[in-house]
């Protein structure tokens, strides 16, 4: 039985009980694989209802004969892939920034004397304001500090003296930065997205929406049909799948903000690799943690091994200046005052430009074949 509440914090005894399962897990293996399982669902892997989970699935549902309760059409499969790695990356970096708080919460306490657990699962609700405690801790923009939490201390010595070692703590050590801008960037709203799809499913994403520019001249300025040939012209804003959102930005020093529409672009490939390295960046602090903690108490059982440091990407090499996403404003401020954040693009790099819109002038048009000469 676990030990009774003997007031408002857990005691020493309930501490070790609490931390003993909590070191004990392998978080980097779970989130490892549920990148696996993306890819092999992608690559068509099939269930066989005739044994294992499957078997026992259909026995519980009572499925018989040849209806078929989960038929799904391609498109439905490829969105959903979609739409789950990029919940699944922002999983990870919201478990990697609560994850650090905890640890520089309590990287001074003795083992055993304060619950990382507990510190963890008491961590503030807003991103925002996990990274404002963040920010609070002594030490937390000390690279020493950092590399204590990121590197066993038995390969500090590897560290000062291999250049791929520190090359590989650099890597996930930039992994650690790329989380502020999962989680908190507001220009476009990335955390809105898994939100929204968290609750209540209040997103749409679709394989089939092409979002171009053309230069000026190829549209014709009349007329409701374009030749196919101005298609040479183009720029693809997105060559992936996309997902549209709606959602209001964080106040800021203006106030509160109406409804904005956001649509992002959905790298498959690249949300499964940064989801690979963040969730390496959350199993070397979790290893070094549990490591110290282990020191202390025989009752953790084997540690989760260090995960093997990458030499990239970073998350520059990875994604560059590749276009994040775009939003226009839906609705007025809620003091009935026009919207003050117009139509903007936003890139990975964590810059943008904003864009002029002539809805006086917008038209509907169709492709057509050229014509013959």
């Amino acid at each position: 039985m676990f030990p009774p509440p003997t007031g408002r914090e857990p005691s020493l005894e309930q501490v070790r009980e609490l931390d003993d399962a909590f070191f004990g897990s392998d978080p980097h293996g779970y989130f490892s694989a549920r990148v696996r399982s993306l890819i092999a669902y992608a690559d068509g892997a099939e269930a066989d209802y005739a044994k294992g989970l499957a078997a026992e699935f259909r026995s519980k549902l009572r499925w018989i004969g040849d209806t078929d309760f989960l038929a799904h059409t391609s498109d439905a499969l490829q969105t959903q892939v979609a739409v789950d790695a990029m919940s699944l990356r922002q999983h990870v970096a919201e478990a990697v920034a609560r994850l650090w708080l905890a640890l520089m919460q309590t990287r001074t306490a003795e083992p055993g004397s304060v619950s990382v657990w507990a510190t963890l699962s008491r961590t503030p609700m807003s991103n925002l304001q996990v990274f404002d405690k963040i920010r609070e801790c002594d030490g937390w923009n000390d690279g020493q500090a950092h590399l204590d939490l990121l590197l066993p201390k038995d390969r500090h010595i590897e560290f000062r003296e291999n250049e791929l070692v520190r090359q590989g703590v650099d890597v996930v050590h930039q992994w650690l930065d790329r989380t502020v801008d999962l989680l908190t960037r507001s220009d476009i709203n990335i955390a809105a997205a898994n939100n929204k799809y968290k609750h209540g499913f209040a997103v749409r994403a679709r394989l089939d929406e092409r979002i171009a520019f053309f230069p000026a001249g190829a549209i014709p300025s009349t007329g409701d049909t374009i030749p196919l040939s101005a298609a040479a012209k183009e720029v693809l804003l997105f060559e992936t799948p996309v997902v549209a959102y709606l959602s209001e930005p964080p106040k800021d020093e203006e106030g509160k903000h109406g409804l904005e529409l956001t649509r992002m672009g959905l790298d498959v490939p690249s949300l499964l690799v940064e989801s690979t390295l963040l969730a390496t960046l959350y199993g070397c602090l979790f290893h070094v943690a549990a490591a110290r903690y282990a020191d202390w108490s025989d009752g953790v059982g084997e540690v989760a091994p260090y995960p093997s440091l990458p030499l990239g990407p970073t998350p520059a090499q990875l994604l560059g200046s590749s276009v994040l996403g775009m939003r226009h404003p839906v609705t007025y401020r809620p003091d009935g005052s026009p919207p003050s954040r117009g139509h903007l693009i936003g890139l990975n790099d964590g810059s943008n430009f904003g864009l002029a819109v002539n809805h006086a002038n917008r038209r509907k048009v169709t492709f057509v074949d050229d014509e013959e000469p």
